[in-house]
């Protein structure tokens, strides 16, 4: 008698020792094995590719990354999982394995228009940005079947190089036709940067509206109440982070700053130090580190902790309690004097490369702009965005001495 599949699975001992030890029922349970196993992989690579479309929807690329990866384990050559990691790994910026998983696509089906897209999408975030700007814009306002994916680097890429105003002009088209948490998010630390602060807390929240559990736009918010000095709203939101995240190094520098504003300096110091073993070279984390060492009178450590908060970010405002930090250690005046001067002078720089930007926006094809951002991007030491302005400028007027003469700059400094 041929063994039922409940024989097989209940009893496999019996089963392989008894006289159902057939060739027609070693055909069955082999057969039987081989559709459980397919049915198996068939369930799990479905499963993952799933829940990886799913975050990606909502913008959680990293959590994205990991379901994905669960996918592709067991279905390594499957088009569409290794089509959905490509644009998984750009969104990460891992750009050699969104390349791998393309070239994997066309291998599978060859060169299809969704496939030509991600390469394109691939190459403006890779720092192509300033030549296929044009393009990107005029398929986004003709409804591009994967016109969200344009906005959404488009969005990317503006934050990225810093044009905050552009940046902002995109997500409001795109946040009209299709409001979403992420596009609030960008929204609003676009409108921070610009120093607009009402506004940037008002997307933060409005993103939180949309997802209470995007707690990346509940740690921004916390650090904009907390620096305008806005410490129960933003105790308020630190709670919940608490709650939910209390391991986040984020959420242990702002528990430090909240201990710290309460003068509970012990405390304030053990969170700082726990959030800094965990993201070292964090600008904020180091400026309040020494801004706590100030106050215990320990000035050589606090000048440690802000030149490492300037060396991480160029931007960072721990210039001014630099100098407050040499001022108090005797013989050191003049060494403060030219810190705040350096300072002054970076933040002038900053707020020219700002109206720069905002002059070559409205002129985007005036070579004489692109040299001076060029300019002030390399003594920034922004080697590769200086490169990128000043090859644009040549693109426009070959001659151009001064777009000639930084260019090598660029070079040197890169190599």
């Amino acid at each position: 008698m041929f063994p039922t599949r409940w024989t097989i699975l209940v009893s496999p001992g019996k089963f392989l020792q008894g006289k159902a030890w057939s060739k027609p029922g070693i055909v069955g349970a082999i057969f039987f094995i081989f559709l459980a196993v397919w049915f198996g992989i068939h369930f799990w690579g479905s499963h993952f590719l799933a829940a990886a479309q799913e975050s990606c929807a909502h913008f959680r690329y990293e959590k994205a990354r990991q379901q994905i990866h669960r996918c592709l384990a067991v279905w390594p050559g499957n088009y569409q999982a290794n089509f959905l990691a490509a644009r998984i790994c750009r969104a990460c910026s891992d750009y050699p394995q969104a390349e791998k998983h393309l070239a994997v696509c066309v291998k599978l089906q060859g060169k299809s228009e969704d496939v030509e897209l991600e390469w394109i999408l691939l190459r403006a975030q890779k720092g192509e940005f300033l030549d296929l700007e044009r393009t990107l814009w005029k398929w986004s306002a003709e409804g591009h079947a994967r016109a969200n994916l344009i906005q959404e680097t488009l969005v990317f890429c503006y934050m990225k190089d810093g044009r905050y105003v552009m940046a902002r002009q995109a997500l409001d088209k795109w946040l009209g036709e299709n409001p979403n948490a992420w596009g609030y998010f960008m929204r609003g630390f676009a409108a921070q940067k610009l120093g607009e602060r009402t506004s940037a807390a008002a997307d933060y929240q409005r993103a939180l509206q949309l997802d209470p559990n995007y707690w990346q736009a509940r740690v921004l918010l916390v650090q904009l109440l907390f620096a305008e000095k806005d410490y129960d709203q933003g105790r308020a939101h630190l709670s919940i982070l608490q709650q939910t995240h209390a391991d986040s190094p984020d959420v242990l520098l702002f528990t430090g700053m909240d201990h710290f504003q309460k003068g509970d300096v012990d405390q304030a110091e053990k969170c700082y130090d726990l959030a800094l073993q965990a993201m070292p070279t964090n600008a904020l984390a180091l400026t309040e580190r020494g801004k706590l060492a100030m106050q215990k009178g320990q000035y050589v450590a606090a000048e440690k902790w802000l030149r490492g908060a300037l060396k991480s970010d160029l931007g960072s405002t721990a210039h001014f309690s630099l100098y407050q930090c040499l001022r108090s250690q005797p013989g050191r005046e003049e060494t403060a004097q030219a810190e705040i001067a350096h300072f002054k002078e970076k933040q002038e720089r900053l707020h020219r490369q700002a109206r720069k930007l905002e002059e070559w926006e409205k002129n985007p094809d005036n070579p004489d702009l692109l040299v001076e951002l060029g300019e002030i991007f390399l003594l920034n030491q922004e080697v590769a965005k200086a490169r990128q302005y000043l090859l644009r400028a040549l693109q426009i007027r070959p001659d151009h001495e001064k777009a000639r003469r930084l260019l090598p700059a660029t070079l040197k400094h890169s190599g």
